[in-house]
């Protein structure tokens, strides 16, 4: 059995210069731990904009407290929830996988870090609980009215034994209520497709299958007819929601899900399904918190968005996916055959049963990772998209744009108009206003970030594998989970004025430049440990990770 990994905090600058890198020459948990500590103590969240919980209302009275929207920072005492994980690898080094968990919240604006359990490598210290949007707002919208029914104190309340998702933490003091995982939830739909088109024979035959979305309404036009393949893709590479239906009402009708017979007024599921393949996977895994709960099979549908704010029906409360056990599973669908053992997952899921990366096969690996490198939306670590437009943040992690998404003259080109194929499910408007300057990224990218966004007004996600370009001499590899709840209604105070409310309905950015900010901070900051050795790279390295976000 290999060594355990043990992570610990120490006080060191966040970005280390390239004679430190060499000095020490391996990045270790230690020094992990504290970089992602101060990569998100530089960038001052509590300075972000809360629009508020009715900000998409119109009209909205402004005698309701919902709709007052925010015009100052929220301080410390409504600090972000954010659950940030990283895993480095470095193959010349003794520690070649190290990884580290950090959390923020109100309850600790400073910052926590996760410890592991020894064996099992969940986290031990802090009790991850579902995400109830009633007590993050402490009040609730009536339904169909922007009439705010405030609930003082709801923050502080004890949390239910049921939303605790590491039944296995120690009862400390420490809870954190994990973000709503927004989109990147379609990873695990991914995932869990793959298997059972390879489980019906050659996945390469099955992927160009048809499938027919039945909606679920009388007009045949709402139904949409394309291959697996163009399903995926259109869920994971533009995040498209009908897409996703299709593929979890096919886990459906496949029998991998069956929902509860118990259901709301508008006929969601009420309860935890019969059976839940796709949960079983994972918690096989030994990743028990990634979990897609109550969506129906009628329409694949995920959850009741007018009620979003009761946890009875809404889905935000039953979709998890905490950032530390993303970024396992993530390293789990890195592993192939080929991967070097000592480079492998080995944590254990009982005393004498250690974890199987290889339950998930390469070839079902190989395509999720052709997905997420062809990723369409560069916007939350990564900035590709909105690259020196006004008010677009800072580049981020400096990743290259897919050439699926780029015109000859260097342009780019959206998923709409029957691009990438015809009638793509989900289908960009065309309306976007991106950057006009991709070419000039391109340029200066240095890595690919194959990865998976999430967006809700209360979700501002990423998940992926960062890898340095080798043909531009950079070699960083190291995976990255961010989970927050800064969404849509977070804004920054230069993005506001009189006019425009809300800066995401302009079709820009939708996130705060901070998490832009964030990412070159960690990006710059593993730069200069994992590149330490390569005198190429570190006389590239750039200083993006010293600037503070304002």
């Amino acid at each position: 059995m290999s060594k355990p990994i043990i992570f610990i905090t120490i006080l060191m600058p966040f970005a280390a210069s390239a004679a430190q890198a060499k000095a020490a020459r391996c990045l270790t948990e230690k020094n992990l731990n504290q970089l992602l500590m101060a990569s998100v103590q530089s960038v001052d969240f509590d300075q972000v904009v809360d629009l508020g919980p009715a900000f998409t209302e119109d009209p909205c009275p402004t005698s309701e407290p919902a709709c007052k929207h925010g015009r100052a920072p929220v301080g410390k005492e409504r600090f972000p929830q954010i659950d940030l994980a990283v895993i480095a690898f470095q193959p010349d080094c003794k520690n070649n996988v190290v990884g580290s968990n950090v959390f923020y919240s109100r309850s600790f604006p400073s910052g926590l870090s996760a410890q592991f359990d020894k064996l099992s490598g969940e986290v031990s210290n802090i009790r991850l609980q579902r995400w109830t949007q009633e007590r993050f707002d402490e009040g609730v919208i009536k339904k169909g009215t922007p009439v705010f029914d405030i609930k003082p104190g709801r923050w502080k309340q004890p949390f239910p034994p049921e939303d605790l998702l590491n039944a296995d933490a120690n009862k400390t003091n420490a809870d954190f209520m994990s973000p709503y995982p927004a989109s990147i939830f379609k990873l695990l739909v991914e995932i869990s497709v793959l298997q059972v088109l390879e489980e019906q024979g050659p996945l390469e035959q099955q992927l160009d299958g048809k499938y027919t979305y039945d909606f679920g309404t009388p007009d045949p036009k709402d139904d949409v007819t394309l291959t697996f393949r163009q399903f995926l893709q259109a869920m994971i590479q533009w995040s498209g929601n009908k897409a996703s239906a299709a593929m979890i009402q096919f886990l459906h009708k496949r029998g991998k899900i069956i929902e509860s017979d118990i259901k709301d007024a508008a006929g969601y599921p009420a309860a935890a399904a019969k059976f839940n393949r796709l949960n079983e996977l994972f918690a096989n895994l030994g990743l028990g918190t990634l979990q897609m709960n109550r969506t129906r099979s009628k329409d694949g549908l995920w959850g009741n968005r007018d009620t979003m704010y009761l946890k009875e029906s809404s889905s935000i409360s039953h979709i998890s996916m905490p950032s530390w056990d993303t970024a396992r599973l993530l390293w789990i669908m890195r592993t192939l055959k080929s991967t070097p053992v000592n480079q492998r997952p080995a944590w254990m899921l009982s005393k004498n049963l250690k974890v199987n990366p290889f339950l998930i096969s390469d070839e079902v690996k190989q395509f999720f990772w052709a997905d997420l490198k062809n990723q369409f939306f560069h916007e939350v670590l990564s900035n590709s998209l909105h690259c020196q437009q006004n008010l677009g943040g800072v580049f981020g992690i400096p990743a290259l744009m897919a050439e699926t998404w780029l015109s000859p003259e260097g342009l780019l080109k959206l998923p709409a108009n029957g691009f990438p194929f015809p009638f793509a499910a989900d289908e960009l408007k065309g309306d976007y206003t991106f950057s006009g300057k991709i070419a000039e990224c391109q340029k200066s990218a240095e890595v690919e970030f194959a990865s998976k966004t999430g967006l809700t007004s209360v979700s501002g996600s990423q998940a992926g594998l960062v890898k340095g370009l080798s043909e531009r001499g950079f070699k960083r590899e190291y995976i990255v989970v961010l989970n927050s709840s800064l969404g849509s209604r977070f804004t920054d105070l230069d993005r506001l004025d009189g006019d425009r409310v809300i800066p995401c309905f302009d079709k820009t950015m939708c996130y705060t430049k901070r998490i832009n900010q964030l990412g070159a901070n960690i990006d710059n900051s593993l730069k200069g440990w994992l590149e330490a050795h390569d005198n190429t790279a570190s006389a590239k390295s750039r200083n993006l990770g010293k600037t503070k976000g304002k």
